[in-house]
Order: structure tokens, then C-alpha cells, then sequence
């Protein structure tokens, strides 16, 4: 280290004691300020679009609708993937975000372009919707039941009181209620009478859902026939059916006058029960910016309110589904206590190797400073506590103090050493960063799980290289005086596994070109291991089935391929059920349209299909809300009226007129019975087939998805035909080649950084050879014992390099002060070995000690375990090859440049 930079602190001491005890009281201060987040959601939030094409086929709305929406919505801000289902009737576009921030500007993006999309869309069709799938906004959840209460007046209450007065609690989006019954109003036109006046569907439509004007004078005109006797309504059904409709000559009558309205109860798709009695699901959403445990806490102080003030009838009760605060804080609870116990065993391990009090002491004065100042940050920066915050800290228990073990152990420097090119801790603190830094650019599955982690861990480790320079220069009274250690049992025990290791070394450093073949070949076992292994990720969805997914330009080749690897599974005796998406799984009415005839009336298909919707099963018409209750309004024709072929060719779509007669279904198209896929799927604009298969009785899951790979080796797709496989609604290649480009940016990040501090490509090259190494030999033992390649083995691999890379490079900065010319490279290193053994082992020790009780944890903090196997194991290597390899790489790298030079 510079002495420059330890001047300021062995000068102002009482400064740094100022600075330290008011970093540790506003950390206090700050820690009891921060928010309780829920636990922390695994998938990226989604965009739905969602269309509705009532009476339409599949393959006509991916063609007309689907496609073109695609088009519009590709590159829309912050969208990572655009995929498309498109079944009869309908189609979802699902935009997956890359990052939770990026909900909002995404919501303004796509709003936009669906805008635009009016230039292509079609009349009869309803503007698109748009809704956010986000399981992190999700702050609460309720089952409403009722001892006396029947479905439909449960549901009245839930919306009318319940959900109505939660919708207006700060930090509250929506609110969801499901279940129960719902008060709905048939509309039944009469056919004769809409073509007489010269109507069509479209027109009460509109009428319905455009609200009423005031001051429209409702007048009938002149009937071209005579006029039926209308049932008395009373309520909504009354108000609804003195609803204005526009006649082609401006005027208006009343929807009754053209029209049969019933009030009952609509179909009920979604059943609850709970504890064998009809219940209401209520779901309640947070706005994105809000802190999800205020959000919580006001549900909950509401809810107590309202049951305080008897605003909840006696016999309604009202069932938390999942208490997700208690068990954020239960979850939190074992984290912290697993900080304190790391931090403990830390110190502990720490007073072992150091021998000293006073050093013990600061020790722990560095690693508590740089917890709580890290809890200001997070405070400044509006972070909150949950398991990926708290949980980075209780990880980097023990690596916060490696900075000052490093300075406590670097008391005196060799004789035969001189002014070195960088400070050993510089190199050392500046490789973590550049190695974690890649997950804050490249998006993918371990950004979205693991940025605050990221950034809490990092942050925190900076910190902790600053108090450890402040108060190692200030207080560590060995230091400026130079003294030796005192060795203890431990001690002397250290000694003789350094002696032993400087015997090794010596041996080793004859043949330094052993050192890259054991890099190679970690590197090919690596490669070879993860080329074998990369499919065994999940590949079940939630129902147990496998998913394989082909994709490729033309869906008959894909429906063929489909097919034939359907048949193969079907023949084995594993599967229980195999089926695909473009598999014929239905028969569904279908309209073929004469196109000369409907262009010359002006008539779309979308026209037609919505007239046939309404014939067969009715639409929805909107919905209506009196003093009392809402309603919701469904437009049908009466039973009677397309029961058999004859009736639905007289389907009406456009009422007579002076110019032309009525025009019915009919005249323009044919309506037949035609297989249909279950759905048509796309991704990324490129058609794709999915194929389930369920296992079956006595195969496993595991067994199951080892057998259909070894079918699929076999089974060889065209260029431009690939299978991939589903993983939480992703491609598991996918996202495994933007978790390989997170490790390819982090090691070339650390070449970077350390290439500039040393000012040489060779000590670079080194430390990134090292870091490889370590990581591939990690990689290669956990793909083996059949851990898959996670996000957070992923994550735990970053760790792991920058902390390798860290040790490499105190090496390598301790070798560029050797100035001693008499001196070949392997006695230089051998001098610079045995002086940073003991360092580099008490770096080791201290950092997985801290780490350990973690693993213990259990609950949401598992999430994490993963990330401290990968370290854990990972450091088993790292040290021998840090001892090891490093110095070997160090002197065939010397040994080339040395011969380039001459």
C-alpha cells in the first residue's frame, strides 16, 4: 500500500473514530428505518395482450391479427421476448420484461404501438387489452366466505365494500375478485325487427357499451312491422333496456324495442370452495414503486379497522391465504441470525490465525462498519431488507474482513522487495466488483434474481477495503512498529504446512508448463461436462408433463415433425399421454368465406365470426352498474334461432336499407364443421410446436426426461429446425447463453481492470487464467454430482472468480515488488509464496466460516444455498491454485515473454 494513503489515518485517529462510531450509529439508525420486503419472485413480469375474436379460427386470427401485432410490438422498451398463443377465438401476446423496472416505461411503449395498430384493425374487433402478470405485486391474498350468504350476494358484498374500499388504500394498483356469481343480462335481439330497422349487431354493441347521452330523444319510428308487447324490467335490466339505439337516419329506439332482456346469473368458470362452502378470491395488487410491507401493513390495519367498526357483517369471514409478511420477517429472522452467527465464527477463526487482541478487534470494528454503513446506502438508495439484500450481507460475513486481514498480515515486507506496481489490497478489492458488474448489464435470469444481491454484496465490500485502510493504518499498533507474530499452536501448525508447501513448489516450478495443461484440461472438462449435462435442467411444467418445443419457418414441416416424435413416444412404454399444439384436437364450426361477394358488401370475416359467436354462445356486451349492483351484459340470440344449418345461414349481419336488401350469413360465407389445433404458437415471430408427454405411472420425473433426450439425440431436424425445451415459459438454451455471457464479460472485465493496475498483460493473463480454471473445475464437480446450472450457480460462480481473482493478484502485485536482479523467477516466487501463504490461507479460512451458517438456513434463504455450494466448493480449488498454479503460470508466461523479447 502507498504510504501516501496511510498517512491521513495515522495522523487524524480522532477523525477516524468520529467517522466510524457515526457510520455505526447511522447504520443503526438506518437499519431500524428499512422496510421489510416479501420474499423476492423468480420470473420477470409479464405484458399480456390479450384479443378477443369471437367466432374466428385460429389460423385466420394468427394470420390477420396475430402476426401483424407481433410486428407492431416488436421492440418495444424493455421487452426481452415476445411469444404468441393464438387459439379459436382469440390469442394472448406475451411480452416478457428484462428487468421489473422496466414496467412502466413498457406499459407507455406498448401503449403506443398498439395505438398505431388502429391503421390495420379490424371494426368488429375490440381494441385489444393489456394486463401485467407480476408475482411480486402481489401483497395479499383472501378467501370471503359466508355462513348465510348465497354466491351472488357474496360477491356483491366482496366488490360493493370489500374490494371497492381496499382499491383506495395508498400504494394499492387493483384489485382481483374471482368466484362467487355474478348478476348477468341477457340480451336476445330479435332478428326481424334488427332488419327492419336496418341494424346489425354492431349496432347494439355500440349502443351498450357507449355510454348514454342525456339529452337523446328517444323516438320509434315508423316499424316496417308491428310492434311486440315488452316485458316490465325493474332495476338494471330496466335502465339497460331504455338504452338508446342509433337508427342509419339519426334517430333512436329504445334497445327493448328490438330486443328480449333477461336478468339472471352469468357462467361461473371460476369455482371456489373453502371448507366445503362457496367462496370469493380477492387478490390485491401493489403499485410497482411501492414498498410491499407498508402495503401489507395498511391491508391489514384496514381489515381491522373494518371488523373494529363493524363495517364486516357476522357472517362474513374473511381467510388470509398465505400471511407473506409473517413469513418475509420468520425468513429474515433466520437470516440475521445467521449474519450474527457468521460474523461470530468469522472473528473467532480471525483471533485463531491473528493471535492478537487488538487485531481481533478491529477485525470485527471493519466487518460491523462495513455492514451498517452498507444499511445506509440502502436507506439512501430506498432498498429494502429481504432475502437477497439481508441474505448478500450474511454471505459476505467473513469476506468484509479480508481486507484488513490482508493488511495485518502484510506487516513487514521482504528485504529484497522494492516499490511495487499496484498495492496488493488495491488489486485484490478491485477484482469483485469487476467480476459481479456483469450481472448489472447483461439481463437474463440472474439478473432479475440477483441484481440487489449484486449490488449489496459489492457495495458492502467496498466499503469494507475503505475501513479497513482507515483503521488498520490508524490502531494496529504491530504494524507500525513491525513486529513479528506470535505463534501459537496454530500457528506452528502453519508453519509446517508452509514448509511442506514451499517443498512442493519448488518441484513444481521446474516444469511450469504443467500448470497450462491442467488448465486445458479443466477447461475441456468444463466444456465437455456442460455440453452432456446442459439439458438437465427442469423440463416439466407445473402438471408433471415434459415439454419439448420445435421451432421453425413452416408449421406443416413442424405439424409432420410433431407427428412423428408424438408416434415415437406413443409407442414407448413410458408415456401415458403424449399430444402436440398443432395436433387436430377438436371439431369447431368454421367459416369459408366467399371473398368476391363479402369484399363487394363490405363485410370482414371478423364480421361474420362475431354474428356467429353470438348465435352460438353469445359475447360479452360490456357491463352496467346501478345505485345497487353491477351487471354484466351478454348479447345472444335466442336458442331456437341457430339450432341447425338453416338457421345459422339466416344470420343476420347487416339490416335491410332503401339501396340493398338484409344481408345474412349465407349470402357470404359457409359454415362447417373443420379439425382444429389446440392452439397456434410463436416465438420471436417464428412458428413453434409444443409437445407434452406425461410420464408414466412408476417412471420419474428425472427417469422421464433422460429418456426422451436419448430419443432426441437420435432424431435429426432439417438447418433451420431446432428443438428446445420449456423452463418457466423460457428456452433453456436461452437463458443458459446469457448466463455463459455474464462469465465471459466478468473475465474479460477482470482482464481489463487488472491488465490497467499491474500494467502488464502477462500478471492479467494469469489472474484470468486462474479465475478460469478454478470456476471451470467447480463448474465440471457440480455438473457431475448433478446439480444443475442455475442462476444461482451462476451467481456463486461470479462470486467465486472475483475472489479468486482477488488472491491471484495479490500474487501478482507481491511479485512485481521483488526488485532483487540476482535472483532467477523461481527463487522470486518462491520468496513471494512463502511470505503470502499464511495471508492467503487466512483469507480463505475466515471467508468460508462466515459463509456456513447460512447454509443452514432454512425457508426463503435456500434460495441462496446453491450460490454458497458453488463457493464452498470452489474454494477447495482455489487455494491450491492459487499456491500453485498461479506461480507456475507466472513462470511460463515470463519464460514466453522473455523469448519474444529476444
Amino acid at each position: 500500500m502507498p504510504p501516501a494513503a496511510v498517512r491521513p489515518s495515522s495522523r487524524h485517529r480522532f477523525l477516524v473514530v468520529l467517522a466510524t462510531l457515526t457510520v455505526l450509529l447511522l447504520g443503526f439508525f438506518a437499519l431500524g428505518r428499512l422496510p421489510i420486503d416479501l420474499l423476492p419472485a423468480h420470473e420477470a413480469p409479464h405484458l399480456l395482450v390479450r384479443v378477443s375474436v369471437p367466432g374466428v379460427s385460429a389460423s385466420v386470427i394468427e394470420e390477420k391479427i396475430t402476426r401483424r401485432l407481433e410486428q407492431t410490438l416488436t421492440g418495444t422498451a424493455g421487452v426481452s421476448s415476445i411469444d404468441s398463443v393464438t387459439e379459436s377465438g382469440g390469442a394472448v401476446i406475451d411480452l416478457q420484461l428484462k428487468h421489473r423496472r422496466d414496467i412502466e416505461a413498457a406499459q407507455q411503449d406498448t401503449a403506443i404501438r398498439l395505438d398505431r395498430a388502429k391503421s390495420f384493425w379490424p371494426a368488429s374487433v375490440e381494441p385489444p387489452g393489456v394486463s401485467i402478470v407480476d408475482a411480486s405485486s402481489v401483497a395479499a391474498e383472501f378467501v370471503v366466505t359466508s355462513r348465510a350468504r348465497d354466491p351472488l350476494a357474496l360477491r356483491d358484498w366482496v366488490q360493493d365494500e370489500f374490494a371497492r374500499k381496499l382499491r383506495e388504500l395508498p400504494g394499492v394498483s387493483t384489485v382481483d375478485v374471482q368466484g362467487g356469481a355474478v348478476r348477468e343480462i341477457l340480451v336476445m335481439p330479435d332478428q326481424r325487427r334488427l332488419a327492419g330497422y336496418g341494424l346489425s349487431f354492431g349496432d347494439l354493441l355500440q349502443a351498450i357499451r357507449k355510454p348514454p347521452v342525456t339529452d337523446t330523444a328517444i323516438r320509434r319510428p315508423p316499424a316496417k312491422s308491428h310492434r311486440r308487447q315488452v316485458a316490465m324490467q325493474s332495476g338494471g335490466a330496466a335502465a339497460v333496456a331504455a338504452l338508446p339505439v342509433i337508427l342509419p337516419d339519426g334517430e333512436s329506439v329504445s334497445l327493448s324495442e328490438i330486443a328480449t332482456l333477461t336478468l339472471g346469473e352469468g357462467a361461473r368458470p371460476e369455482h371456489f370452495l373453502f371448507d366445503g362452502r362457496e367462496a370469493v378470491k380477492v387478490t390485491i395488487h401493489s403499485q410497482p414503486r411501492a414498498v410491499m410491507s407498508d402495503v401489507v401493513e395498511r391491508i391489514q390495519a384496514h381489515g381491522e379497522w373494518m371488523r373494529a367498526n363493524r363495517l364486516i357483517p357476522e357472517d362474513i369471514e374473511i381467510h388470509p391465504l398465505s400471511p407473506r409478511l409473517v413469513v418475509a420477517r420468520q425468513s429474515l429472522g433466520r437470516i440475521a441470525l445467521a449474519l450474527v452467527a457468521g460474523v461470530a465464527l468469522a472473528l473467532f477463526t480471525g483471533h485463531l490465525l491473528l493471535r492478537n487482541g487488538r487485531r481481533s478487534v478491529l477485525l470485527g470494528v471493519v466487518i460491523a462498519a462495513s455492514l451498517l454503513a452498507a444499511f445506509v446506502l440502502m436507506a439512501l438508495l430506498r432498498f429494502t431488507l429481504d432475502v437477497m439484500t439481508l441474505g448478500g450481507l450474511a454471505m459476505g460475513a467473513g469476506l468484509f474482513g479480508s481486507s484488513a486481514i490482508l493488511l495485518f498480515e502484510n506487516t513487514r515486507r521482504p528485504a529484497d522487495h522494492g516499490a511495487i506496481t499496484v498495492s496488493p489490497i488495491m488489486a485484490m478489492v478491485a477484482a469483485l466488483p469487476a467480476a459481479l458488474l456483469p450481472v448489472l448489464i447483461v439481463s437474463g435470469g440472474i439478473n432479475l434474481v440477483f441484481r440487489e444481491f449484486v449490488l449489496v454484496l459489492g457495495a458492502a465490500w467496498l466499503l469494507s477495503a475503505m475501513f479497513a485502510l482507515m483503521l488498520v493504518s490508524a490502531f494496529d499498533k504491530r504494524r507500525r512498529h513491525g513486529k513479528g507474530h506470535r505463534k501459537g499452536p496454530v500457528g506452528h501448525w502453519i508453519a509446517g504446512i508452509r514448509q511442506s508447501y514451499d517443498n512442493l513448489l519448488r518441484r513444481l516450478l521446474r516444469k511450469p508448463v504443467v500448470a497450462l495443461i491442467l488448465v486445458i484440461i479443466l477447461a475441456a472438462l468444463m466444456l465437455t461436462v456442460f455440453s452432456l449435462k446442459r439439458q438437465e435442467a427442469p423440463l416439466t411444467d407445473d402438471t408433471g408433463a415434459v415439454v419439448v418445443r420445435i421451432q421453425g419457418a413452416d408449421r406443416e414441416r413442424l405439424t409432420t415433425y410433431a407427428d412423428d416424435i408424438a408416434q415415437r413416444l406413443r409407442s414407448m412404454p413410458d408415456w401415458r399421454e403424449v399430444r402436440h399444439s398443432l395436433q387436430a384436437s377438436h371439431e369447431e364450426l368454421s367459416l369459408r368465406m366467399d371473398e368476391d361477394r363479402a369484399r363487394e358488401l363490405g363485410i370482414e370475416i371478423t364480421d361474420a365470426g362475431r354474428a356467429l359467436a353470438i348465435a352460438l354462445t353469445g359475447i360479452p356486451a360490456g357491463d352496467f352498474r346501478d345505485a345497487e349492483h353491477r351487471y354484466d351484459i351478454r348479447l345472444r340470440l335466442p336458442p331456437e334461432e341457430s339450432s341447425n344449418a338453416v338457421a345459422l345461414d339466416r344470420i343476420l349481419l347487416l339490416g335491410e336499407l332503401e339501396d340493398r336488401p338484409a344481408v345474412h350469413l349465407g349470402d357470404v360465407a359457409r359454415v362447417e364443421h373443420v379439425p382444429a389445433p389446440m392452439q397456434i404458437r410463436r416465438r420471436h415471430g417464428i412458428p413453434e410446436v409444443e409437445i407434452m408427454a406425461s410420464p408414466a405411472k412408476g417412471v420419474s420425473p428425472e427417469q422421464a426426461v433422460e429418456r426422451i433426450h436419448a430419443m432426441l439425440e437420435k432424431y435429426k431436424l432439417p438447418a433451420g429446425y431446432r428443438f428446445s425445451f420449456a423452463d418457466s415459459g423460457n428456452m433453456v438454451e436461452t437463458n443458459r447463453s446469457q448466463d455463459s455471457a455474464v462469465f465471459g464479460f466478468a473475465l474479460f472485465f477482470l482482464f481489463i481492470i487488472q491488465a490497467l493496475l499491474h500494467r502488464s498483460w502477462r500478471a492479467a493473463t494469469m489472474i484470468a487464467l486462474t479465475a478460469f480454471s478454478v470456476a471451470a473445475g467447480t463448474g465440471a464437480v457440480l455438473l457431475l454430482s448433478g446439480m444443475p446450472l442455475s442462476p444461482a450457480v451462476w451467481m456463486g460462480g461470479l462470486i467465486l472468480i472475483g475472489i479468486t481473482a482477488g488472491q491471484a493478484a495479490i500474487f501478482a502485485a507481491s511479485v512485481s515488488g521483488v526488485s532483487r536482479q540476482d535472483l532467477s523467477w523461481q527463487q522470486k516466487l518462491r520468496r513471494v509464496a512463502k511470505y503470502q501463504f499464511r495471508p492467503l490461507f487466512a483469507l480463505s479460512l475466515v471467508t468460508v466460516t462466515g459463509m456456513i451458517p447460512l447454509v443452514f438456513t432454512s425457508g426463503a434463504a435456500a434460495v441462496l444455498h446453491p450460490v454458497i455450494i458453488t463457493v464452498g466448493v470452489g474454494y477447495l480449488s482455489s487455494l491450491p491454485a492459487i499456491l500453485f498454479l498461479v506461480p507456475a503460470l507466472t513462470v511460463f508466461l515470463a519464460r514466453k515473454e522473455q523469448s519474444h523479447g529476444q
